[in-house]
């Protein structure tokens, strides 16, 4: 698991496999990548209140 983005997360991404095993550091380094790219994509949304939301219902 890689938060995304590494200070103050918001979410984070992580990797599984079909059988128990340790990630290479090739597979974190991808990860760690990946939640670098996607916490730049979400720089460009408008901040949500982290309460939005709850009690409604859909």
């Amino acid at each position: 698991m890689v938060p995304i983005p590494q200070t103050d997360p918001v979410g984070a991404i992580g990797g599984y496999w079909a059988r128990p095993r340790r990630a290479s550091d090739k597979e974190v380094a991808q990860l760690q990548s990946l939640a670098a790219a996607t916490a730049q994509a979400l720089v460009g949304f408008p901040q949500v209140p982290h309460t939005a939301g709850v009690g409604e219902s859909w």
